[in-house]
């Protein structure tokens, strides 16, 4: 079964909104076994709306049309279906008392503009909206459904979820998929596609692959009718792809990041962790924070931008910063150990350098070093990034990701991500000499 997708608003094509729903609708889709064909982003012009409606109806089994359903004059999705169904607009009284009811819930008159929320093409059937004021619309053309939902996101999803899906579900009966997600830590697509190119020409039929990547994260999805050689080709994939894969998990389990892994880690060595931040400015202690229950294993982090708070909070030596400067392996190593000395963690982690635009101390933008420290046998690692073909906001995010991993990898015993120069032997040759 075909579904198309229709977006609609000005505000999706000037980019003052960006555009969520393709993906979870998609993603919502797929795991029920349906695919998602052809999407349009179309503004709010009413001709323009229906020529996409005609399109998407000869391109689908069924339609989902987003947004132009409020009471403004520029919410024209109304219109459209009933111009493209060649029927008038009918006022539904039953939904006009609903519409004025949930006004009233909040305290509210109805405005008079509203009532426009009430008219459906002749023959159409109301959707029901438990989140907001305007109904969706079902109709069929040439024998193709039609929903028009709300699109406001948590409208959207709501109506397609409880009025939209159980009607696919009904109607088409899709072979159940199942799919596995291979979450991948710094190493880009490119090069993760490249390790399962000959893999992924031996597939059958029956199981299909999907790459999305991010920064710092690829992701692989496996997809197939049948779980047992799905997770066969996963786990084939997986061995392919080495150390850099974190998780492997069913599509429709909540998505496990990069930081709930650390703390799984934590957890099952019963330990803790601190952070001392400097270029970052809180991102990796706030990535941590983010999972719940971090509490059990992050003890707390200190960001440090300036020196004379690197000297008052972490105890790093002030000769040491006149001597080096602040973007340097052995600042990174002195903020790890004074933030887990502050603490008493079991271990500590430390970010410092360069986030740009422009350079700092004779370093360029994207020069960073990364600490970490722990109690097992005096443990120090030190890794160098070089990723100055980034921005300010992305070497920041970046260096986030490289951090939590290389967490990830001390407590897993792995060796260094790809594109990261350990230097902690050299750091460890500079004190001796100092």
């Amino acid at each position: 079964m075909r579904t198309t997708l229709v977006l609609i608003g000005d505000e999706l094509l000037n980019g003052s909104v960006s555009d969520t729903a393709a993906s979870w609708i998609g993603e919502k889709l797929l795991t029920h076994g349906f695919a998602l064909s052809h999407v349009q982003v179309v503004g709010d012009d009413l001709a323009a709306i229906s020529d996409a409606i005609n399109v998407a109806t000869a391109r689908g089994d069924a339609v989902v049309l987003t947004g132009g359903l409020g009471p403004t004059s520029d919410d024209l999705t109304r219109q459209a279906l009933a111009r493209t169904l060649r029927v008038p607009l009918l006022r539904d009284r039953e939904l006009l008392d609903l519409i004025a009811k949930r006004y009233a819930a909040l305290g509210r008159t109805m405005p008079k503009n509203a009532e426009a929320m009430a008219e459906l093409p002749e023959g159409s059937t109301p959707l029901l909206n438990q989140e907001g004021s305007a109904p969706g619309i079902k109709a069929v053309i040439d024998g193709v459904l039609i929903f028009a939902l709300p699109g406001v996101p948590r409208e959207m999803r709501e109506m397609f979820s409880h009025e939209v899906l159980p009607v696919l579900l009904r109607q088409f009966q899709p072979e159940q998929l199942t799919t596995l997600v291979l979450r991948i830590a710094i190493e880009g697509e490119s090069a993760v596609a490249a390790k399962l190119h000959q893999w992924e020409q031996s597939l059958s039929t029956s199981v299909s692959v999907a790459y999305l990547a991010e920064l710092g994260n690829v992701l692989v999805k496996v997809t197939g009718t049948h779980e047992s050689e799905v997770r066969s080709q996963a786990e084939s994939a997986a061995e392919l792809i080495g150390d850099s894969i974190y998780a492997i998990q069913n599509q429709n389990e909540p998505p496990r990041q990069l930081q709930a892994e650390v703390l799984r880690l934590l957890r099952d060595r019963d330990e803790s962790i601190a952070t001392a931040e400097s270029l970052t400015g809180g991102g990796v202690g706030k990535a941590l924070t983010d999972v719940p229950g971090s509490s059990e294993n992050y003890l707390g982090g200190f960001i440090t931008y300036s020196p004379a708070l690197k000297i008052e909070l972490l105890n790093v030596p002030a000769e040491l910063i006149f001597r080096v400067g602040t973007v340097d392996p052995q600042i990174a190593l002195a903020m790890a150990h004074g933030a887990r000395l502050a603490t008493g963690a079991d271990w500590a982690v430390a970010t410092t350098g360069v986030a740009g635009p422009t350079p700092s101390e004779g370093q360029d933008p994207g020069t960073v070093y990364i600490a970490m420290v722990g109690s097992e046998q005096g443990f120090e690692r030190v890794i160098r990034l070089d990723i100055r073909h980034l921005s300010r906001a992305l070497v920041r995010r970046a260096t986030v990701i490289h951090t939590l991993e290389l967490v990830r990898r001390t407590l897993s015993g792995l060796g260094n991500a790809i594109g990261v120069t350990e230097v902690t032997q050299l750091v460890h040759e500079t004190q001796s000499k100092s």
